[in-house]
C-alpha cells in the first residue's frame, strides 16, 4: 500500500498508473525502443479463451499510417490533466494530432468507402443515421422514458437479490477469479494486490500503449516496419486509431459536437474498424481487436454490428470488463439506449460473474451515468446536491455496497488492470451516499496518489482531479 495522505498532496494523472513495468515499458517505447512495448504484451499473451471458431467474414486491409500531424481544425493538444468533459463511460485519450491531408490515407466521402461488412456502412445524410442526442430519441420526462423510480428494475433489499452475506454466497474458500476466459493469475509488482487476470492486465496495457501510440505514431510505425504481422502491433494500431477518433469528436454533448468533428470521428473509426478487422485475422482468438470494432460503431450508432463485435469478444472472454463496459455505454440514454437497458445490461453481467470480477463493479457507473443524465449534465458540479440525493436513496447505496462487496470478495483487487479506477468508482459512490467514510479512506490509501483518467468524476465536477481532491478530503479531513 502507498501509506497515508500527505499534505501537499498532487494527483498524479498518468494513465498507466500505478503499473510501474508498463510506465517504463511505455515511456522507452516513445522514445524509440518499441521492443520493450512488444517484451511487455508478451509477457501477459493471451491463452484461447474459448473453442469459438475465428469469424470467417471478410477482412479490409487498414489504409497504411495513420494521424501523426494536426490541422487547423483539430481538437486542441493535450492538456494538463484528463479532459473535464469526459463522459463517454470509457478512457478517453488525450487529445491527439489529425492529419493534413485524409485522402492520402481513405476517400473523405464516407458513404463512398467499400465494406465488407455492409452493417458497418451508414447513410450519406446524418439525420438518417441515429442521433448521438437522446433527447431526439427518447421522452424529455424521465418516468416517461425509465419511469419514476430509477430502482423499479430491482428489489428494495439488496439481500433480495443477491443475497445478505458475500460468504455465505461466494463460500469463504473462493480465493481466485475463475470464469471462463480467464488465465491463470499473474503478481505484477510488489504493491498489486490480489493479482489480476492475464487477460485482464494484457487489456489493460494495450489500453495505455495505444493511446501514446495515438499522440506519436512513430514508434508503433518502426514495429510495424521492423515485424509487419505482428498481432500485439496491429491490435495497436487499431486501438490507436480509436482513441483519436474519440479526441477528434471531443467528449462534449452532441449539441456541443460540430459537423466537422463528427466527420472526423466517423472518418477515423472508420479506420479503426479496418486496423481490427485485420488484427483479427492476425490473431483469431484475441477478443481485443472485437472490443476496438464495436468501440468505433459509437460514431454510426450500428447497433447490429456493435453487438456482433460484442458477442464475439465475450465469447472470447466472456468476463471481458472492455467488452461489457463498452455495451453499458453504448446503450445508455446519451448515446443510443435507455436507462433501463443501461442497468440491465450492468446488472446482468454482475449478477452472473465469479466474485473478484471486475464486471461486478458496472452497476455502480450505470447509477453514475443516470445520475449524470438526469440532474444536470452541463451543469455538473452545480447539480452536485441533486446528484448525491440519487446515490442517498436506500435501495441505490445499498446496491453499491453489494457491488463492492462482491468485487472485493475474493480477495483485496489487484492495483494493476482496472483496480485503481473501480477503487475510485466505490470511494466516490460513498462520497455521494454519505456512507462508508472509513472504507473510502481506506480505498483511497490503496490508491495513493494514483488518478490517471477516471471519467466519473467528470460527471459531477469540471474537473477530474478537484473531483478526487474533494473525495479525499471528506475521506481523510485530518490528513
Amino acid at each position: 500500500m502507498f501509506g497515508p495522505f500527505r499534505r501537499g498532496f498532487r494527483p498524479d494523472i498518468d494513465d498507466a498508473q500505478a503499473d510501474r513495468e508498463l510506465r517504463d515499458a511505455r515511456d522507452r517505447a516513445v522514445r524509440g525502443e518499441w521492443t520493450a512495448a512488444r517484451d511487455l504484451l508478451a509477457a501477459t499473451e493471451p491463452a484461447a479463451a474459448s473453442t469459438t471458431q475465428p469469424t470467417n467474414e471478410p477482412i479490409n486491409e487498414p489504409t497504411p499510417g495513420f494521424i501523426n500531424e494536426p490541422t487547423p481544425e483539430s481538437t486542441p493538444g493535450p492538456t494538463s490533466e484528463p479532459d473535464a468533459g469526459t463522459t463517454t463511460g470509457f478512457d478517453v485519450g488525450p487529445n491527439a494530432g489529425i492529419s493534413a491531408d485524409p485522402a492520402t490515407r481513405f476517400t473523405t466521402d464516407p458513404t463512398a468507402r467499400p465494406s465488407a461488412d455492409s452493417t458497418t456502412s451508414f447513410p450519406a445524410d446524418p439525420a438518417a443515421r441515429p442521433s448521438a442526442d437522446p433527447t431526439t430519441r427518447f421522452p424529455a420526462d424521465p418516468a416517461a422514458r425509465f419511469g419514476a423510480d430509477p430502482g423499479a428494475g430491482f428489489p428494495a433489499d439488496p439481500a433480495a437479490r443477491f443475497g445478505a452475506d458475500p460468504a455465505a454466497r461466494f463460500g469463504a474458500g473462493f480465493t481466485a477469479r475463475s470464469g471462463a476466459g480467464f488465465t491463470a493469475r499473474s503478481e505484477v509488482g510488489a504493491d498489486a494486490g490480489s493479482g489480476a487476470s492475464d487477460r485482464e492486465l494484457r487489456d489493460r496495457r494495450l489500453t495505455v500503449l495505444a493511446a501514446a501510440a495515438g499522440r506519436e505514431l512513430r514508434w508503433l510505425a518502426e514495429w510495424e516496419a521492423a515485424v509487419p504481422d505482428d498481432p500485439d502491433a496491429a491490435v495497436l494500431r487499431a486501438q490507436a486509431l480509436l482513441d483519436q477518433a474519440r479526441s477528434a469528436r471531443g467528449g462534449g454533448a452532441a449539441r456541443h459536437t460540430s459537423r466537422r468533428q463528427s466527420r472526423e470521428f466517423e472518418r477515423l473509426s472508420a479506420l479503426a474498424t479496418e486496423a481490427g478487422r485485420r488484427a483479427i485475422r492476425l490473431s483469431p482468438a484475441d477478443p481485443y481487436p472485437w472490443v476496438s470494432i464495436a468501440g468505433s460503431m459509437f460514431a454510426t450508432g450500428d447497433r447490429r454490428a456493435f453487438m456482433s463485435a460484442i458477442s464475439e469478444a465475450t465469447a472470447r472472454d466472456p468476463l471481458n470488463f472492455e467488452a461489457h463496459l463498452s455495451r453499458v455505454s453504448f446503450v445508455c440514454e446519451k448515446w443510443f439506449g435507455s436507462h433501463a437497458e443501461m442497468f440491465d445490461a450492468a446488472r446482468s453481467v454482475a449478477a452472473g460473474a465469479p466474485p473478484g470480477s471486475p464486471v461486478t463493479m458496472l452497476p455502480v457507473l450505470a447509477h453514475f451515468e443516470f445520475a449524470l443524465r438526469e440532474y444536470g449534465f452541463d451543469s455538473r458540479d452545480g447539480s452536485l446536491s441533486a446528484k448525491a440525493a440519487h446515490f442517498r436513496r436506500s435501495e441505490v447505496a445499498e446496491e453499491v455496497a453489494v457491488c463492492g462487496a462482491k468485487w472485493r470478495a475474493a480477495g483485496e483487487p489487484s492495483l494493476l488492470g482496472r483496480g485503481i479506477m473501480l477503487r475510485h468508482w466505490l470511494a466516490l459512490a460513498h462520497f455521494l451516499s454519505a456512507r462508508g467514510r472509513d472504507d473510502s479512506r481506506d480505498l483511497l490509501d490503496q490508491i495513493g496518489p494514483y488518478l490517471g483518467d477516471t471519467p466519473a468524476y467528470g460527471y459531477f465536477w469540471l474537473r477530474q482531479t478537484e473531483g478526487f481532491r474533494v473525495v479525499r478530503r471528506w475521506a481523510a479531513p485530518f490528513q
